[in-house]
């Protein structure tokens, strides 16, 4: 005869299981990343309860996190927050790829007023974990006041475990936006390519008609290229264009659009 507490640990282990079945489901039914992630978001929202739960993403370029979700108390404030790695307690988490688990965050010299204090002013508790792949953090989970005393082990290790799955999914998507760079973009200059151009300017003509607004192409050539690759070699002519689709797009407004046409 199984006791109440016997039964009840059950229930969480048949509700756990569930959760996982969803979260591996729509892993490899879909490839859309804020889909997965609001689903993981809500799943663990539903278990640990905590008063405002976020999932930040890490800008390797820029060395910072920025909230991709944030849902709960402030979460309509805090959303336009960006993180630099190493600053704060999620700072701290995607530097080192470690959780922090802090029951008075006041008393943990990684609290920082300045940033985890602003962001989260009613701050009591945190438990926050990496989603890793490899070696590599691609983001953190952030839950605030989801416990008080102690943080249970179990709880620790479902929370990781859903961490992992959206590392999956970010990683998933990260794959899927690479490959259709490839596509359309030029490998030496990280321009457009011309096969992309084509598409743009069939679309471009037919909203300019229908909207009855000009646009403006620019073409240009360097001069004696060829000679660069004669007689530095053609490293350094791929380099050179490299430099230049830099430069291209260093002075172009958002709504201008470079290509690499010829070559």
């Amino acid at each position: 005869m199984l006791t109440q507490d016997q039964i009840k640990e059950l229930e969480k282990r048949v509700e756990e299981l569930s959760i996982f079945h969803q979260v591996g489901k729509a892993l490899t039914s879909t490839l859309d990343l804020q889909e997965v992630l609001t689903l993981i978001m809500g799943k663990i929202s539903e278990l640990l309860k905590p008063s405002t739960w976020s999932l930040l993403l890490v800008d390797e370029k820029k060395q910072e996190l920025h909230f991709q979700i944030a849902i709960g108390r402030d979460a309509s404030r805090i959303r336009d927050f960006q993180i630099k790695i190493g600053e704060g307690l999620a700072g701290w988490v995607a530097k080192t790829g470690e959780a922090a688990i802090v029951s008075d965050v006041t008393k943990d010299p990684r609290f920082s007023r300045e940033i985890d204090g602003l962001i989260y002013p009613h701050i009591k508790s945190v438990a926050c974990v990496p989603l890793k792949s490899k070696d590599r953090t691609l983001g953190v989970i952030e839950l605030i006041n989801c416990f008080e005393e102690s943080f249970p082990s179990e709880d620790l290790s479902m929370l990781t475990s859903l961490a992992d799955h959206a590392a999956i999914a970010i990683e998933n998507a990260m794959y899927v936006k690479r490959i259709q760079e490839l596509t359309i973009t030029d490998d030496c200059t990280s321009l457009y390519n011309s096969r992309y151009f084509n598409y743009m300017i069939d679309a471009e003509l037919s909203r300019s008609k229908r909207y009855n607004y000009h646009f403006a192409l620019i073409f240009f050539d360097l001069d004696r290229f060829k000679s660069v690759n004669d007689t530095h070699g053609h490293l350094c002519g791929s380099r050179l264009l490299r430099e230049i689709g830099n430069l291209i797009k260093s002075h172009l407004r958002d709504i201008d659009t470079p290509y690499r046409w010829g070559g």
